[in-house]
C-alpha cells in the first residue's frame, strides 16, 4: 500500500509513478527486511507485479515500428547491443586485475550484469514520458 501510494504522490507531484515507487519500495526494503514479511512480499512482487509491469510495456511497443526499425537499422541494434556486451565485459575485466579475479569469478560478473531489462524498459518510459525521448 506504502509503494501505491509512494506511487500516486509522486505523479501528483509531476515525478514519474515509476520513480515514486521505486524511492517507496527503497524504504519498504530496509523495514520488512529480514522479517516474516519479506517473503510474502517477494512473492507478490515476484507474482503479480513484475508481470503485470512487463505486460504493460509490451503493450505500449509499436511492434511494425519495431520491426521495420530492425530491419532497417539492423546496423545501429548490432552496434548498441555490441556496446552492451562489450562494455560489460571490460568492466568485469577491469574488476579482475583489480581484485585478483579467476576468470570464472569475472565471466559470472559479467553474465550476471547482462540482464537489465526491466531497469532499462523503466528509465526509458520514464525518459519518454519527460520528453528526453522522442518517437520517430
Amino acid at each position: 500500500m506504502v509503494v501505491f501510494l509512494a506511487s500516486v504522490a509522486a505523479q501528483m507531484i509531476n515525478v514519474d509513478k515509476i520513480v515514486g515507487a521505486f524511492l517507496a519500495g527503497l524504504a519498504v526494503n530496509d523495514v520488512v527486511e529480514r522479517s516474516p514479511v519479506e517473503e510474502k512480499i517477494v512473492f507478490i512482487g515476484s507474482t503479480l507485479f513484475i508481470p503485470c509491469f512487463f505486460v504493460d510495456m509490451g503493450l505500449l511497443l509499436d511492434i511494425p515500428g519495431f520491426i521495420t526499425t530492425l530491419t532497417t537499422e539492423f546496423p545501429l541494434t548490432i552496434a548498441i547491443v555490441g556496446g552492451l556486451f562489450i562494455s560489460k565485459f571490460m568492466a568485469a575485466a577491469i574488476a579482475k586485475f583489480l581484485y585478483r579475479y579467476s576468470w570464472d569469478e569475472a565471466m559470472t560478473m559479467w553474465s550476471l550484469s547482462l540482464p537489465q531489462v526491466a531497469a532499462t524498459l523503466a528509465a526509458a518510459l520514464a525518459g519518454l514520458n519527460a520528453g528526453l525521448i522522442r518517437v520517430c
